[in-house]
């Protein structure tokens, strides 16, 4: 069984705005457990795509993110994973889908990661050097404020 991990994510907001943010305190609408070894072999949920809350209005802290935070996301993570023995592997999040996905992450440690357009194709990723055991919450968000169906790919290096 999975264990939530509490953040909070949108200190100083609006009760109103502060409701359409991320919110790493709930769980994820799938949820899996691995280990390192296991992801070696990708693994793949697909969700929907996309949310009502606008980034860019949510002071959510996140690190790795290369300007201006962007696009709708849902307030509840698309996928909760229990993630055990990374001590040896790099561990990737990316997209694929048919609309300009992005990707936020909560790490096991409590960092934020954010990618949007990795690709040509405007998927998202997220590659983590030396990550952390722990619980990682995944929201998969859309550029413009369509929801679409995505697949998300968890895999090990």
């Amino acid at each position: 069984m999975l264990f939530a991990a509490a953040v909070a994510a949108g200190a100083g907001l609006s009760p109103a705005s502060a409701a359409a943010c991320p919110d790493a305190s709930t769980w994820g609408l799938l949820r899996f457990q691995a280990t390192g070894a296991q992801l070696f072999d990708p693994r793949y949920a697909e969700v929907s795509a996309g949310g009502g809350g606008w980034l860019g209005d949510c002071r959510t802290r996140v690190a790795n993110a290369r300007g201006t935070l962007s696009g709708y996301f849902p307030r509840r993570p698309a996928v909760s994973l229990r993630l055990t023995g990374l001590d040896d592997y790099e561990l990737e999040f990316r997209t694929d889908s048919p609309c300009d996905t992005l990707l936020l992450i909560n790490s096991g440690s409590g960092i934020w990661y954010y990618n949007d357009d990795a690709t040509a194709e405007g998927d998202a990723a997220v590659r983590i050097v030396n990550p952390t055991d722990g619980i990682w919450d995944i929201w998969i968000g859309t550029f413009r404020s369509e929801r679409c169906d995505a697949s998300l790919v968890v895999d090990t290096f």
